[in-house]
């Protein structure tokens, strides 16, 4: 049943400001990832929640929060038993009350206020919680593989950093490596500055578990049409490059130029997974490659792109 199954929620808002100051300085959160739209705590047991801008209503405006699962069917079924009614939608198509996303299955009911709840079973190939698993899990796993929470938590050689062209650190996944790295990797980095759009720099990791961060900036999207795609292709490229340098045999990425940058985060996936792909097939280091994702809705993402890509001997699937 959903009771011991981990769980990621989304709490729409219309003033972003007002609803932070009640988790943050009430109850006492702390900040792991904020976009301009998003901010993200961390919970317990390798949970996390959002408090998302949104002018929708909160009910049934998108999901509220999803439950991950191993036996989708199974748990319907269960629920259904209890009275639970699901929803069924055209788009994504659902066959008595379950949709194919692509990265796995997915099943969506509303409690009595009317909030979205999704149930989501993710597709066999690697998944897992960032602060749980230890290296040599990802090492016995595939070659690319997808991790949910924050990167700073995961036990790999070298993490990749979205950065902007300063490597002073900014909002996002930037900040929360900053904060967690210590003033000595704004430091080291600023040594290194400036970092043009594509490239990357390789500091240490300081106060992090990890051995390395590769800093990289991504390209701002303006449309598709100059040259985005290319860029942050060799984003990858160059991050991969100074990975191997150091010989580093595990190394994270998030999901560069998805956030503030404002990259369509499917076709940023999409050029991601090429590209490390590709990469992989041509070099022994490194031996793994993480897709940092901060959401279920951001693994959804990177499991479709993993599955477009069509590689079971990278991927597991």
């Amino acid at each position: 049943m959903l009771t011991d199954r981990p769980v990621y929620a989304t709490l729409p808002t219309a003033d972003v400001a007002r609803l932070r100051r009640f988790y943050e300085d009430v109850l006492g959160f702390t900040v792991q990832q904020e976009t301009p739209t998003t901010i993200y705590y961390g919970a317990g047991e390798g949970t996390f929640f959002a408090i998302s801008r949104s002018s929708g209503k909160a009910a049934g405006a998108h999901t509220q929060m999803a439950f991950r699962t191993t036996n989708i069917d199974a748990d319907v079924a269960a629920l259904r038993e209890r009275g639970v009614v699901f929803e069924e939608y055209e788009l994504p198509k659902t066959v008595d009350g379950i949709a194919d996303m692509g990265a796995g299955r997915a099943a969506w009911l509303k409690d009595p206020d009317g909030n979205l709840i999704g149930i989501f079973q993710f597709k066999a190939a690697g998944l897992h919680v960032a602060d749980r698993e230890r290296r040599d899990v990802f090492a016995a796993g595939p070659r690319i593989a997808i991790a949910i929470g924050s990167i700073v938590d995961l036990d790999v050689d070298v993490i990749v950093n979205a950065a902007n062209s300063s490597l002073q650190g900014g909002g996002g996944v930037d900040g929360a490596i900053h904060r967690a790295a210590g003033p000595g990797l704004a430091a080291e980095a600023a040594r290194l500055a400036p970092c043009p759009p594509g490239e990357a720099r390789i500091t240490g990791g300081h106060r992090l578990k990890m051995h390395h961060v590769i800093h990289t900036v991504g390209p701002m999207w303006s449309g598709g049409d100059r040259g985005e795609a290319e860029i942050l292709a060799s984003c990858y490229r160059s991050s991969l490059e100074l990975a191997e340098g150091v010989d580093a045999t595990s190394v994270a990425f998030p999901a560069i130029s998805t956030g503030i940058y404002g990259y369509p985060a499917a076709r940023a996936a999409s050029v991601a997974v090429r590209e490390i792909a590709a990469w992989l097939d041509a070099h022994e280091r490194p031996e793994t490659v993480i897709l940092s994702a901060f959401s279920a809705d951001t693994a959804i993402v990177l499991r479709r792109a993993l599955s477009d890509l069509g590689r079971p001997d990278l991927t597991g699937e």
